[in-house]
Protein backbone atom coordinates (compact mmCIF):
# COMPACT_ATOMS: atom_id res chain seq x y z
CA UNK A 1 0.00 0.00 0.00
CA UNK A 2 1.42 3.43 -0.93
CA UNK A 3 2.05 5.88 1.86
CA UNK A 4 -0.80 8.26 2.62
CA UNK A 5 0.46 11.79 3.13
CA UNK A 6 -1.77 14.34 4.80
CA UNK A 7 0.47 17.32 3.98
CA UNK A 8 0.99 18.13 0.29
CA UNK A 9 4.31 19.86 0.95
CA UNK A 10 6.08 16.97 2.67
CA UNK A 11 9.63 15.90 1.96
CA UNK A 12 10.46 12.20 1.92
CA UNK A 13 9.99 10.32 5.17
CA UNK A 14 13.68 9.35 5.23
CA UNK A 15 14.68 13.01 4.95
CA UNK A 16 12.38 13.87 7.84
CA UNK A 17 13.35 11.02 10.15
CA UNK A 18 17.17 10.91 10.12
CA UNK A 19 17.61 13.76 12.56
CA UNK A 20 19.51 14.10 15.81
CA UNK A 21 18.06 15.70 18.91
CA UNK A 22 20.11 18.87 18.50
CA UNK A 23 18.63 19.74 15.10
CA UNK A 24 17.19 23.17 14.35
CA UNK A 25 13.98 23.56 16.37
CA UNK A 26 12.26 25.17 13.36
CA UNK A 27 12.62 22.12 11.10
CA UNK A 28 9.60 20.07 10.15
CA UNK A 29 8.96 17.34 12.67
CA UNK A 30 7.74 14.03 11.27
CA UNK A 31 4.49 12.79 12.76
CA UNK A 32 2.82 9.46 12.01
CA UNK A 33 -0.91 9.06 12.59
CA UNK A 34 -1.43 5.33 13.16
CA UNK A 35 -4.78 3.51 13.20
CA UNK A 36 -6.76 0.74 11.52
CA UNK A 37 -8.00 3.30 9.00
CA UNK A 38 -11.62 3.37 10.14
CA UNK A 39 -12.76 6.97 10.07
CA UNK A 40 -14.02 7.11 13.64
CA UNK A 41 -10.73 5.75 14.95
CA UNK A 42 -8.33 7.51 12.61
CA UNK A 43 -9.90 10.94 13.02
CA UNK A 44 -9.16 10.98 16.74
CA UNK A 45 -5.42 10.66 16.16
CA UNK A 46 -5.47 12.82 13.03
CA UNK A 47 -7.47 15.59 14.68
CA UNK A 48 -5.03 15.70 17.56
CA UNK A 49 -2.02 15.78 15.23
CA UNK A 50 -3.54 18.52 13.07
CA UNK A 51 -4.28 20.65 16.15
CA UNK A 52 -0.67 20.23 17.30
CA UNK A 53 0.39 22.25 14.26
CA UNK A 54 -0.60 25.36 16.18
CA UNK A 55 2.41 24.66 18.40
CA UNK A 56 4.84 22.52 16.38
CA UNK A 57 5.90 22.45 12.69
CA UNK A 58 4.54 19.01 11.84
CA UNK A 59 4.70 16.96 8.65
CA UNK A 60 1.90 14.42 9.05
CA UNK A 61 1.83 10.96 7.43
CA UNK A 62 -1.27 8.78 7.82
CA UNK A 63 -0.47 5.11 8.45
CA UNK A 64 -3.10 2.40 8.21
CA UNK A 65 -2.32 -0.89 9.92
CA UNK A 66 -3.78 -4.33 9.33
CA UNK A 67 -3.33 -7.26 11.72
CA UNK A 68 -4.48 -10.83 10.92
CA UNK A 69 -7.84 -11.46 12.58
CA UNK A 70 -6.51 -14.39 14.62
CA UNK A 71 -4.04 -12.02 16.33
CA UNK A 72 -6.59 -9.23 16.82
CA UNK A 73 -8.39 -11.60 19.19
CA UNK A 74 -5.26 -12.13 21.30
CA UNK A 75 -4.33 -9.63 24.06
CA UNK A 76 -1.59 -7.32 22.77
CA UNK A 77 0.70 -8.24 25.67
CA UNK A 78 0.93 -11.76 24.21
CA UNK A 79 1.86 -10.67 20.67
CA UNK A 80 5.38 -11.43 19.41
CA UNK A 81 7.12 -8.55 17.60
CA UNK A 82 3.99 -6.64 16.47
CA UNK A 83 5.71 -5.18 13.41
CA UNK A 84 6.13 -8.70 12.03
CA UNK A 85 2.37 -9.21 12.24
CA UNK A 86 1.49 -6.31 9.93
CA UNK A 87 0.04 -7.37 6.58
CA UNK A 88 0.38 -5.74 3.16
CA UNK A 89 -3.27 -4.67 3.35
CA UNK A 90 -1.90 -1.83 5.48
CA UNK A 91 1.45 -0.12 5.91
CA UNK A 92 4.47 -2.23 6.85
CA UNK A 93 5.87 0.11 9.47
CA UNK A 94 9.62 0.02 9.96
CA UNK A 95 12.38 2.21 11.41
CA UNK A 96 13.39 4.97 11.16
CA UNK A 97 10.40 5.99 13.23
CA UNK A 98 9.04 9.57 13.36
CA UNK A 99 9.66 12.33 15.84
CA UNK A 100 6.07 12.00 17.07
CA UNK A 101 3.81 8.94 16.90
CA UNK A 102 0.07 9.51 17.49
CA UNK A 103 -2.03 6.35 17.52
CA UNK A 104 -5.64 5.39 18.08
CA UNK A 105 -7.41 2.06 18.37
CA UNK A 106 -6.81 -1.25 20.08
CA UNK A 107 -4.71 -2.72 17.25
CA UNK A 108 -2.21 0.13 17.46
CA UNK A 109 -1.43 -0.27 21.19
CA UNK A 110 1.22 -3.04 20.93
CA UNK A 111 2.90 -1.09 18.11
CA UNK A 112 3.03 2.09 20.18
CA UNK A 113 4.56 0.21 23.10
CA UNK A 114 7.14 -1.39 20.80
CA UNK A 115 8.10 1.97 19.27
CA UNK A 116 8.64 3.50 22.69
CA UNK A 117 11.01 0.64 23.53
CA UNK A 118 12.89 0.72 20.22
CA UNK A 119 13.15 4.45 19.48
CA UNK A 120 14.11 6.79 22.31
CA UNK A 121 13.84 9.76 19.96
CA UNK A 122 10.17 9.06 19.17
CA UNK A 123 7.52 10.65 21.39
CA UNK A 124 4.56 8.26 21.60
CA UNK A 125 0.96 9.37 22.14
CA UNK A 126 -1.97 6.97 22.49
CA UNK A 127 -5.56 8.24 22.34
CA UNK A 128 -8.54 6.39 23.81
CA UNK A 129 -8.14 3.92 26.68
CA UNK A 130 -5.17 1.66 25.80
CA UNK A 131 -6.04 -0.94 28.45
CA UNK A 132 -2.32 -1.13 29.22
CA UNK A 133 -0.13 0.51 31.89
CA UNK A 134 0.21 4.20 31.06
CA UNK A 135 3.98 4.16 31.69
CA UNK A 136 4.39 2.18 28.47
CA UNK A 137 3.59 5.36 26.53
CA UNK A 138 4.98 8.88 26.68
CA UNK A 139 1.45 10.26 26.92
CA UNK A 140 -2.10 8.89 26.97
CA UNK A 141 -5.08 11.06 25.96
CA UNK A 142 -8.25 9.11 26.94
CA UNK A 143 -11.87 10.21 27.38
CA UNK A 144 -12.46 11.51 30.89
CA UNK A 145 -15.34 9.07 31.38
CA UNK A 146 -12.99 6.08 30.93
CA UNK A 147 -11.34 7.04 34.24
CA UNK A 148 -7.79 6.18 33.14
CA UNK A 149 -5.24 7.39 35.70
CA UNK A 150 -1.49 8.00 35.63
CA UNK A 151 1.16 10.73 35.76
CA UNK A 152 1.34 10.84 31.97
CA UNK A 153 -2.43 10.64 31.40
CA UNK A 154 -4.27 13.72 30.11
CA UNK A 155 -8.03 12.99 30.15
CA UNK A 156 -10.36 15.13 28.08
CA UNK A 157 -14.12 15.51 27.75
CA UNK A 158 -14.97 13.23 24.84
CA UNK A 159 -12.39 12.44 22.17
CA UNK A 160 -10.08 14.41 19.83
CA UNK A 161 -11.63 15.23 16.48
CA UNK A 162 -10.88 16.68 13.06
CA UNK A 163 -14.05 18.77 13.46
CA UNK A 164 -12.99 21.82 15.45
CA UNK A 165 -13.66 25.57 15.27
CA UNK A 166 -10.96 26.15 12.64
CA UNK A 167 -12.19 23.28 10.44
CA UNK A 168 -15.80 24.44 10.81
CA UNK A 169 -14.93 27.98 9.75
CA UNK A 170 -12.85 26.77 6.80
CA UNK A 171 -15.57 24.39 5.60
CA UNK A 172 -18.22 27.11 5.86
CA UNK A 173 -16.22 29.35 3.53
CA UNK A 174 -15.68 26.54 1.01
CA UNK A 175 -19.03 24.72 1.10
CA UNK A 176 -21.54 26.72 3.13
CA UNK A 177 -23.33 28.16 0.08
CA UNK A 178 -24.84 24.73 -0.63
CA UNK A 179 -27.47 25.55 2.00
CA UNK A 180 -28.49 28.97 0.67
CA UNK A 181 -31.95 27.77 -0.39
CA UNK A 182 -32.77 26.53 3.10
CA UNK A 183 -34.63 29.06 5.17
CA UNK A 184 -33.78 30.34 8.65
CA UNK A 185 -33.61 29.64 11.55
CA UNK A 186 -31.72 26.39 11.04
CA UNK A 187 -30.88 23.45 13.23
CA UNK A 188 -28.48 20.58 12.55
CA UNK A 189 -29.80 17.12 13.39
CA UNK A 190 -27.18 14.42 13.87
CA UNK A 191 -28.57 10.87 13.90
CA UNK A 192 -26.40 8.06 15.25
CA UNK A 193 -27.32 4.47 15.92
CA UNK A 194 -27.18 1.59 18.34
CA UNK A 195 -24.09 0.74 20.34
CA UNK A 196 -23.34 -1.35 23.44
CA UNK A 197 -25.02 1.16 25.75
CA UNK A 198 -27.91 2.58 23.73
CA UNK A 199 -30.67 1.06 21.61
CA UNK A 200 -32.40 2.76 18.68
CA UNK A 201 -35.33 0.56 17.65
CA UNK A 202 -38.30 1.45 15.45
CA UNK A 203 -40.28 2.85 18.38
CA UNK A 204 -37.43 5.19 19.35
CA UNK A 205 -37.07 6.32 15.73
CA UNK A 206 -40.80 7.10 15.56
CA UNK A 207 -40.40 9.26 18.68
CA UNK A 208 -37.43 11.07 17.15
CA UNK A 209 -39.36 11.79 13.97
CA UNK A 210 -42.32 13.09 16.00
CA UNK A 211 -39.93 15.46 17.81
CA UNK A 212 -38.45 16.69 14.54
CA UNK A 213 -41.87 17.24 12.97
CA UNK A 214 -42.82 19.31 16.01
CA UNK A 215 -39.64 21.38 15.65
CA UNK A 216 -40.45 22.10 11.99
CA UNK A 217 -43.93 23.23 13.07
CA UNK A 218 -42.22 25.66 15.45
CA UNK A 219 -40.71 27.36 12.37
CA UNK A 220 -37.27 25.73 12.17
CA UNK A 221 -35.50 24.32 9.13
CA UNK A 222 -33.43 21.18 9.57
CA UNK A 223 -30.19 19.89 8.10
CA UNK A 224 -30.23 16.16 8.89
CA UNK A 225 -27.30 13.78 8.64
CA UNK A 226 -26.56 10.24 9.79
CA UNK A 227 -23.62 8.17 10.96
CA UNK A 228 -22.19 4.83 9.88
CA UNK A 229 -24.23 3.18 12.66
CA UNK A 230 -27.59 4.51 11.45
CA UNK A 231 -29.79 1.72 10.12
CA UNK A 232 -30.61 2.12 6.44
CA UNK A 233 -34.35 1.64 7.09
CA UNK A 234 -34.29 4.36 9.74
CA UNK A 235 -32.58 6.79 7.38
CA UNK A 236 -35.14 6.06 4.66
CA UNK A 237 -37.97 6.52 7.18
CA UNK A 238 -36.59 9.93 8.15
CA UNK A 239 -36.45 10.99 4.50
CA UNK A 240 -39.96 9.71 3.80
CA UNK A 241 -41.68 11.36 6.76
CA UNK A 242 -39.70 14.61 6.96
CA UNK A 243 -38.96 15.25 3.30
CA UNK A 244 -39.99 18.72 2.15
CA UNK A 245 -38.77 22.32 1.88
CA UNK A 246 -37.94 22.53 5.59
CA UNK A 247 -35.54 19.57 5.71
CA UNK A 248 -32.20 19.13 3.93
CA UNK A 249 -30.75 15.60 4.05
CA UNK A 250 -27.04 14.83 3.84
CA UNK A 251 -26.18 11.14 4.13
CA UNK A 252 -22.81 10.27 5.62
CA UNK A 253 -21.45 8.93 2.32
CA UNK A 254 -22.96 11.74 0.25
CA UNK A 255 -21.45 14.36 2.56
CA UNK A 256 -17.96 12.92 2.13
CA UNK A 257 -18.31 12.88 -1.67
CA UNK A 258 -19.14 16.59 -1.58
CA UNK A 259 -16.01 17.40 0.41
CA UNK A 260 -17.35 16.59 3.88
CA UNK A 261 -19.89 19.35 4.29
CA UNK A 262 -20.69 18.27 7.83
CA UNK A 263 -18.45 20.97 9.40
CA UNK A 264 -19.99 23.54 7.05
CA UNK A 265 -23.52 23.08 8.29
CA UNK A 266 -22.36 23.18 11.89
CA UNK A 267 -21.19 26.70 11.05
CA UNK A 268 -24.45 27.98 9.55
CA UNK A 269 -27.00 26.55 12.01
CA UNK A 270 -28.37 28.16 15.15
CA UNK A 271 -28.22 24.99 17.25
CA UNK A 272 -27.63 21.26 17.12
CA UNK A 273 -29.80 18.25 18.00
CA UNK A 274 -27.94 14.94 18.35
CA UNK A 275 -28.84 11.44 19.49
CA UNK A 276 -27.14 10.68 22.80
CA UNK A 277 -25.27 7.59 21.59
CA UNK A 278 -22.35 9.38 19.93
CA UNK A 279 -19.59 10.87 22.06
CA UNK A 280 -17.82 12.08 18.92
CA UNK A 281 -20.78 13.94 17.40
CA UNK A 282 -21.72 15.58 20.68
CA UNK A 283 -18.10 16.57 21.30
CA UNK A 284 -17.91 18.14 17.86
CA UNK A 285 -21.21 19.96 18.35
CA UNK A 286 -20.16 21.63 21.63
CA UNK A 287 -17.02 22.99 19.95
CA UNK A 288 -19.34 25.45 18.15
CA UNK A 289 -20.53 27.23 21.31
CA UNK A 290 -24.10 26.82 20.02
CA UNK A 291 -26.99 25.23 21.95
CA UNK A 292 -26.82 21.43 21.79
CA UNK A 293 -29.80 19.21 22.55
CA UNK A 294 -29.59 15.45 23.03
CA UNK A 295 -32.32 13.05 21.94
CA UNK A 296 -32.90 10.30 24.50
CA UNK A 297 -32.47 6.66 23.48
CA UNK A 298 -33.14 3.39 25.28
CA UNK A 299 -30.39 2.35 27.69
CA UNK A 300 -28.68 3.45 30.88
CA UNK A 301 -25.62 4.93 29.19
CA UNK A 302 -23.16 3.38 31.61
CA UNK A 303 -19.91 5.34 31.63
CA UNK A 304 -21.31 7.64 28.93
CA UNK A 305 -23.74 9.02 31.51
CA UNK A 306 -20.76 10.78 33.10
CA UNK A 307 -19.94 12.37 29.74
CA UNK A 308 -23.47 13.74 29.36
CA UNK A 309 -23.59 15.00 32.96
CA UNK A 310 -20.25 16.76 32.49
CA UNK A 311 -21.43 18.67 29.44
CA UNK A 312 -24.75 19.53 31.05
CA UNK A 313 -22.89 21.02 34.03
CA UNK A 314 -20.76 23.05 31.59
CA UNK A 315 -23.98 24.55 30.24
CA UNK A 316 -23.35 23.23 26.73
CA UNK A 317 -25.90 20.41 26.47
CA UNK A 318 -29.52 19.97 27.49
CA UNK A 319 -31.86 17.00 27.02
CA UNK A 320 -34.51 17.82 24.41
CA UNK A 321 -37.92 18.28 26.03
CA UNK A 322 -40.03 19.52 23.14
CA UNK A 323 -39.15 23.20 22.68
CA UNK A 324 -36.13 25.04 21.31
CA UNK A 325 -34.40 27.65 23.45
CA UNK A 326 -31.32 29.79 22.94
CA UNK A 327 -28.36 30.00 25.30
CA UNK A 328 -24.64 30.63 25.16
CA UNK A 329 -21.50 29.06 26.63
CA UNK A 330 -17.80 29.09 25.88
CA UNK A 331 -17.01 26.65 23.03
CA UNK A 332 -15.52 23.42 24.36
CA UNK A 333 -12.53 22.59 22.17
CA UNK A 334 -10.89 19.67 23.94
CA UNK A 335 -8.81 18.78 20.89
CA UNK A 336 -7.00 22.11 21.05
CA UNK A 337 -6.48 21.78 24.80
CA UNK A 338 -5.03 18.29 24.40
CA UNK A 339 -2.84 19.37 21.47
CA UNK A 340 -1.28 22.16 23.51
CA UNK A 341 -0.50 19.71 26.31
CA UNK A 342 1.00 17.12 23.95
CA UNK A 343 3.21 19.74 22.30
CA UNK A 344 4.40 21.03 25.67
CA UNK A 345 5.20 17.50 26.87
CA UNK A 346 7.08 16.76 23.66
CA UNK A 347 9.21 19.90 24.01
CA UNK A 348 9.93 19.18 27.66
CA UNK A 349 10.95 15.61 26.84
CA UNK A 350 13.15 16.76 23.98
CA UNK A 351 14.82 19.34 26.25
CA UNK A 352 15.60 16.69 28.87
CA UNK A 353 17.05 14.38 26.24
CA UNK A 354 19.20 17.17 24.82
CA UNK A 355 20.55 17.93 28.29
CA UNK A 356 21.42 14.25 28.77
CA UNK A 357 23.07 14.18 25.34
CA UNK A 358 25.21 17.22 26.18
CA UNK A 359 26.21 15.84 29.59
CA UNK A 360 27.11 12.52 28.04
CA UNK A 361 29.35 14.25 25.52
CA UNK A 362 31.41 16.07 28.15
Amino acid sequence: MPEIIEDSEIRTQEDLSHRNLNADSKRLLSCWVVSNGRAGTQNQALGLAQAMRAHLPLSISIKHIDIPKRWSLVPGALWPNPFNLLTTRGHLLRAPFPDIWVASGRESVPLTIAVKRQSLATFTVQTQNPHAPSNQFDLVVPPEHDKVRGKNVFPIIGSPSCVNPAAIERSAIELGDQFNELGKPRLAVLIGGENKKYKMDDKVMDQIIDHLQNIIQQGYNLIITNSRRTKHEHWELLRARLGGPNAYFVSNNEGLKKGNIYPAFLAIVDGVIVTQDSVNMIGEAVSTGKPVYTLTLKGSGGKFAHFHERLEKCGAVRPFKGTIESWTYDPIDETARAAAHVANCYLETKSRMNESFVKGSL
